[in-house]
């Protein structure tokens, strides 16, 4: 399991893709970008989002409280439903605990989505970040239209990667 004491690399997207098909001493490529002011529903006050690789739960050992979280063959498929995880305490404090959320839809920028789960209480991912809401970051164009995050090798697209490095390689071999 990945800790929190983990460090990222703040890369361009593309470099992690290039990375994460080419690389020949991680055994997992995780990769993370957080944006401020996204709308949910039509709440007053805008969050903080956290858009996630489809392995980021898996590979930091954290099962969904309810429901599901993400996973690469149906999160990061091109005709992927948009999805939303949330952690408990956003659901406690802002849902009321409401116990049809999961399944239903949300509006996120003002695109429909779907609460796919709920991230157990005391999840604190490796950033020790405070998003409340995590979204698939191969779905990051559909909740901000135009974005070229994908195809731009350059600092406006960087994102943060982090990397396990595979049994038995030492940490030099991935530098």
């Amino acid at each position: 399991r990945l800790s929190n004491r983990s460090r990222a690399a703040s890369v361009p997207y593309p470099a992690t893709q290039y990375v994460r098909a080419n690389n020949t001493v991680l055994s997992a490529v995780l990769v993370a970008a957080r944006y401020r002011d996204v709308q949910w529903n039509d709440l007053e006050n805008h969050l903080t989002v956290q858009f996630v690789s489809a392995n980021w739960f898996d590979e930091t050992g954290y099962n969904a409280a309810a429901g599901r979280l993400f996973h690469e063959k149906v999160d990061e498929a091109p005709d992927a439903q948009p999805a939303v995880v949330i952690k408990e305490s956003f659901w406690t404090n802002r849902l009321n605990s409401d116990p049809n959320i999961v399944g239903s839809s949300v509006r996120i920028n003002n695109r429909p989505a779907t609460v796919v789960g709920i991230l157990p209480r005391g999840y604190r991912g490796l950033s020790d970040d405070e998003s409340q809401v995590f979204l698939p970051i191969r779905q990051m164009g559909y909740f901000f239209p135009g974005l070229t995050f994908e195809t731009v090798w350059d600092a406006s697209s960087n994102v943060d990667m982090y990397g396990r490095l595979k049994p038995g390689v030492p940490l030099s071999a991935a530098r």
